[in-house]
């Protein structure tokens, strides 16, 4: 899909809504961010659904890679957003 730069949020601040299409642009436009939902189980550019910012942490992001069947040793933290 295409889209406007000015569609992507440069930050995204505990409080705020964001559009699921907003949030699916974010991702993609930002390595090593983690979005986790408790109430949407898919990111989808189209979904103009509104979900609010509930907290932010920076943590390492342990996890194990079925592709290389490893445990990736993360090399620095990465930005984890906790939405409703």
């Amino acid at each position: 899909m295409d889209y406007y730069e000015i569609q992507v949020p440069r930050e995204l601040v505990i409080g705020e809504k964001y559009t699921v299409t907003q949030l699916a642009l974010f991702l993609q436009e930002n390595d090593d961010t983690t979005i986790l939902s408790k109430s949407v189980s898919q990111l989808s550019i189209n979904n103009d659904r509104e979900l609010e910012l509930l907290d932010k942490i920076e943590a390492y992001n342990h996890y194990f890679s079925n592709e290389r069947y490893a445990y990736i040793i993360p090399d620095s933290k990465s930005n984890i957003y906790i939405f409703e």
